[in-house]
């Protein structure tokens, strides 16, 4: 991230005594195909480092308002990454996307009543980096066509993050380019039980 976005990012914060987010030193994207028995043709970009700092974010904000942090559970992850990888497949483009949560798909998408889901999805201009990408997930993003407001913004959203019972979650975070959009599909899922 340049030096003049990350203090139009800092300054964006401080007017709207937003909290801070963490910075991490590199910002590439991690080629993952997440190919499956649920949907083997398609092969998609996860953004395995933003989703590591996606966790790293939540943890830092349940801390800050009293919660415990979260542990990471593959089988929760496994959720989380086999409903992203669906949105991403069922996407066309920015006007005709699939973002609705995991109970609307098929049966074999749907989390357990264990689990609570949130979900998100961002169009950026450009390529984003991961600060942007959390950022922007967590917190929204400021546009002169309209902001988006993040998850924090949103009273169910920030329920879902700050539930003080839940131990264990799991996230997955896709970039998608699409002519000259970027779509960002995230879904996080919280546990009782790992």
């Amino acid at each position: 991230m340049k030096t003049n976005q990350i203090l139009k990012l800092l300054n964006f914060l401080v007017l709207f005594g937003l909290p801070f987010p963490i910075f991490c030193q590199e910002n590439y994207l991690v080629d993952m195909t997440y190919n499956t028995n649920y949907d083997g043709a398609f092969t998609s970009k996860q953004n395995l480092e933003a989703t590591e700092l996606l966790y790293k974010e939540i943890n830092y904000y349940r801390s800050r308002n009293e919660r415990n942090e979260c542990i990471v559970s593959p089988t929760i992850v496994n959720y989380a990454c086999r409903w992203g990888n669906y949105m991403v497949t069922k996407h066309v483009d920015e006007s005709n996307n699939f973002y609705h949560h995991s109970y609307t798909g098929p049966d074999e998408y749907h989390i357990p009543n264990s689990c609570s889901e949130i979900i998100h999805l961002v169009y950026f201009g450009h390529k984003p980096s991961n600060v942007e990408i959390v950022s922007g997930l967590m917190y929204g993003v400021a546009r002169p066509t309209g902001n988006v407001i993040g998850w924090i913004q949103s009273k169910g959203h920030n329920e879902a993050l700050l539930q003080p019972e839940v131990k264990y979650y799991g996230a997955s975070v896709y970039v998608i380019q699409q002519g000259q959009w970027w779509a960002v599909y995230s879904v996080v899922n919280f546990s009782l039980i790992q």
